[in-house]
């Protein structure tokens, strides 16, 4: 929420379409400034895993691609965040049957999982995704950026109080939450975009706090 709030809130990008895994925007007090935005945690829910498959946001988003020619596509996909999908993971989805935070666990240490588990887990589940957004540069002409809302803590300690912090709390601003990437790839002519009034409307969208709940914001 806060990365919604402090980069969008107030502004005008009329020339973008929200392609989007996550319903975040749905729960807080957010008046979403783009031109569209394509749901795809809506339709496109593992009701198994508790999340949205790379594959079905590679999809998406070329789709988004092609039918708004004159608009940038902003592509926001879950992985690596949990729930964890891939093969090599040793912690799923499957095993918090509650809607049990993993990293709440960690800091709690009520976890039946070993630290080193979860850290191999979170990093095998970027794989996935890393394989769906490289094949999108071969689809996809113009300029992409690769980068990311948030970072994870994975046991570091935070500050001001020095204590071992895992997942992506409020209000904590360690190096490792707000230093992200940022990839840069040149693939042919750039497009032109359009700024224009938006098609997207207010609407009263269902699941929004459980599909929350199951990637353990609520």
């Amino acid at each position: 929420s806060e990365w919604l709030i402090n980069t969008f809130n107030g502004k005008k990008c009329h020339d973008t379409v929200y392609v989007c895994a996550n319903p975040m925007y749905r729960h807080i007090n957010f008046d979403p400034p783009f031109y569209d935005i394509v749901d795809v945690w809506e339709n496109s829910w593992d009701n198994d895993l508790h999340t949205v498959h790379p594959e079905d946001m590679r999809k998406a988003t070329i789709q988004a691609a092609k039918e708004y020619e004159n608009k940038r596509v902003l592509s926001h996909w879950l992985q690596p965040h949990y729930p964890f999908i891939s093969d090599d993971a040793v912690v799923h989805a499957s095993v918090d049957k509650n809607k049990i935070n993993i990293w709440n666990e960690l800091i709690r240490k009520t976890s039946d999982h070993q630290p080193a588990n979860v850290i191999d887990s979170y990093r095998a589940n970027l794989e996935p995704v890393l394989k769906s957004v490289k094949s999108i540069f071969e689809v996809i002409q113009g300029r992409i950026v690769v980068t990311a809302d948030h970072g994870n803590m994975l046991g570091e300690r935070a500050t001001p109080i020095p204590t071992p912090e895992w997942g992506h709390p409020p209000g904590v601003y360690t190096d490792g939450l707000v230093d992200v990437p940022w990839h840069v790839y040149e693939n042919g002519k750039r497009r032109e975009t359009i700024a224009e009034k938006g098609e997207h409307e207010d609407a009263t969208h269902e699941n929004v706090e459980e599909r929350l709940a199951d990637l353990g914001y609520v």
